[in-house]
């Protein structure tokens, strides 16, 4: 058992912060064993395992809560904490990470996965499936919520007001590198949050109910950008991305800036951008608009409009293959050569690709040597005749704070470890098997590449 320590002024005593397991062979069987006996800082390590109808609430700040040796998972079987949700999160400050959220159900409607009521969340690596409400937070000013690499699938009760993520009026939402599918008559996203950063996601209606793609119902400061955006045949709602819907706050700064998304309408008819009345500017730069529909409805904001790609035959657009939702495009696309440098928003949020979304909810970096930029979610990928790809192969593990990576030559090599949002961390040289303490990284979700690019792995350092 490792243990964290951390230096309290209070009262002349010292806390330590302490790490728990949790798991059918442990002293605690269950995460509700030891909801109430964690204090603020402490690291809780769930096993994977099927943990049925066991419910709770934190209410300690600073925890994190983490999947181990595998992904948990918590069916609600008809139970919830306070009728709320699997998991309510009163506590500051939160992590919850690789745990999968299944099944909540209750009277009011609307059980959750997580009911997030603390202030500032960070959810990375979870599932939420087949809940009333995927995550439920509810409004605080003060709070920032960021999803990350998690999946939502069917969520909703079907009576239009649950969603796969329903976010109220908090400081800032940030949803990026997520695949949110199949939302049961609610939306794939909606956030009523100041300021929302939805980046590089897929939100897909396929052959689902969902209503809107993403809902935005009150505005405020907002990007969309990088994200594939589906609206099927079966949709509840002809408009895909809906902002300011339900009545802009004037106190906020209401500007919609909208970039290199690649946008489907499968529908006879409908709109891709609805705005409100108020709003006083949209950004629409570099997105390809597939299939029939309007592409802005809304008057009154000041527009600024470029290099965007309309054709009401998805066919033609030049996807590789739209059946399976992989929008990448062809060599022969019709929008190769379509792009222009969008900028920066009015807070100077830099409106340039850097990573595209890999799916299922994961992210892979711009090949800025072998591709080019375009309009929609990814850029085209040229044709080269020089080969760049290394002829030998490796083998990536990690575990318990050691990189290994494994050459089946001695020839020596090198491999880039990045942070996730591509900040570079260090080079590693390998010449046969190489070993790597990784222990004073902070923990999050690294990413691991050749120098060329063609042998990647991802890793979630604890």
């Amino acid at each position: 058992m490792k243990y964290f320590l951390v230096l309290v002024i209070a009262f002349s005593s010292i806390s330590f912060a302490s790490t728990w397991q949790v798991g059918p062979t442990r002293e605690f069987k269950t995460p509700s064993s030891i909801s109430t006996k964690v204090a603020s800082g402490d690291v809780v390590y769930i096993d994977s395992a099927d943990y049925r109808g066991d419910v709770c609430t934190w209410s300690a700040d600073n925890l994190s809560l983490r999947g181990f040796n595998g992904r948990p998972r918590l069916f609600a079987d008809g139970k919830s904490a306070g009728g709320k949700a699997i998991w309510v999160i009163k506590g500051n400050n939160t992590t919850v990470s690789n745990i999968e959220f299944l099944e909540c159900k209750v009277p009011d409607k609307n059980g959750a996965g997580i009911r997030q009521e603390g202030t500032n969340l960070l959810v990375q690596i979870c599932v939420f499936r087949r809940n009333e409400m995927g995550i439920l937070a509810g409004n605080n000013i003060l709070s920032t919520i960021t999803v990350e690499y998690c999946e939502f699938d069917h969520c909703g009760y079907g009576d239009g007001f649950s969603h796969n993520i329903y976010i109220n009026h908090i400081y800032q939402f940030n949803f990026r590198f997520n695949y949110s599918h199949h939302a049961f008559i609610g939306h794939e996203c909606k956030s009523r949050a100041h300021r929302n950063f939805i980046i590089g996601n897929r939100l897909s209606n396929e052959d689902g109910q969902a209503s809107r793609e993403i809902d935005l119902p009150n505005g405020g400061l907002s990007v969309i950008m990088d994200n594939v955006i589906h609206q099927g045949l079966n949709t509840e709602n002809t408009n895909i991305i809906g902002y300011g819907m339900e009545g802009l706050q004037d106190s906020l700064t209401n500007e919609l800036y909208v970039v290199n998304n690649t946008i489907i309408n499968q529908r006879p008819a409908g709109s891709f951008i609805q705005y409100q009345t108020g709003t006083t500017f949209l950004k629409s730069y570099n997105n390809i608009f597939a299939g029939a529909g309007t592409i802005i409805s809304g008057s009154g904001a000041t527009i600024d409009s470029a290099s965007n790609y309309q054709n009401t035959s998805i066919a033609l657009v030049g996807f590789v293959n739209v059946s399976l939702l992989d929008v990448h495009l062809t060599s022969t696309s019709p929008v190769r050569g379509l792009y222009t440098y969008p900028g920066y928003t009015s807070n100077l949020f830099k409106l340039t690709q850097e990573i595209t979304y890999l799916h299922p909810h994961s992210i892979e970096f711009i090949d800025t040597i072998n591709s080019e930029r375009c309009a929609g979610a990814y850029p085209i990928v040229k044709i080269t005749n020089s080969v760049v790809e290394e002829t030998q192969n490796y083998s990536i593990t990690y575990h318990n704070n050691i990189l290994y990576i494994n050459s089946e030559t001695n020839t020596s090599s090198a491999f880039l470890l990045y942070s996730i949002l591509g900040q570079f961390i260090q080079t590693i040289a390998v010449n046969g098997r190489t070993e790597v303490l990784l222990d004073c990284l902070p923990e999050g979700v690294y990413y691991v590449t050749t120098t060329s690019g063609n042998k990647q792995q991802y890793l979630f350092i604890r």
